[in-house]
């Protein structure tokens, strides 16, 4: 009996030392807290431009409750200074039902471009303070559902936000003159193809005959 105990208090030691051991080691989320911001990297999306890696994603703003923010991390890979255009969306996924076949199309709810100029090896952060009624939707999105009497929870169709980020496309720059040329040469050819027809409508019947008598 004295073994039988001695070995059940081994193995008691044994599985509480492992519970204690997996509990320390297994891998957990940390989520940065700068500016006093949470819920970060939120609808993140990254590209690069350059030598610059560009950043955004959306963040809450912990003192002031439901108070969004574009968030912007722009670093430089390089030893030189960077600048980099780039065009920053918030895009919202809207489902109308939970029984849709197809899935959701994404629609720009708010944009916004900038020029950004970052030292060499150095992260630039621009935030962008979110209008109040685009605030209200991302709150209501990240909001823990609802639940019915049993503690069950209610599902919804809800809107989803996330972030977009990319180079800016800066259009080719066309001169005033060449442009003008341009249009005036679309606008020639249906002019000259009009004024055929009423050349041709002028002719007599006389001068037909005429010009068909001619051996």
């Amino acid at each position: 009996m004295k073994r039988l105990a001695t070995i059940a208090r081994i193995a008691a030691v044994a599985s509480v030392t492992c519970a204690c051991v997996l509990a320390c080691a297994w891998p957990t989320r940390t989520e940065a807290d700068d500016f006093d911001g949470r819920q970060a990297d939120i609808g993140a999306d990254t590209t690069k431009v350059g030598h610059i890696q560009a950043t955004s994603r959306l963040v809450e703003d912990a003192k002031v409750k439901g108070k969004w923010y574009l968030e912007i991390q722009a670093k430089n890979l390089s030893t030189e200074t960077q600048t980099a255009e780039l065009d920053e969306q918030i895009l919202k996924e809207s489902m109308a039902s939970m029984m849709a076949r197809s899935g959701p199309i994404p629609t720009v709810a708010w944009k916004v471009h900038e020029k950004i100029q970052v030292l060499p090896n150095e992260t630039a952060v621009v935030r962008h303070p979110l209008p109040a009624w685009l605030s209200q939707q991302i709150a209501a999105a990240n909001a823990a559902p609802k639940t019915n009497k049993a503690g069950e929870a209610i599902i919804v169709a809800r809107a989803s936000f996330m972030t977009n980020i990319q180079q800016r496309e800066v259009p080719e720059v066309v001169q005033g003159n060449q442009q003008v040329q341009v249009a005036q040469a679309k606008t020639a050819a249906p002019r000259a193809n009009q004024a055929a027809p009423q050349q041709q409508a002028r002719i007599s019947p006389q001068s037909r005959a005429r010009n068909y008598s001619m051996p």
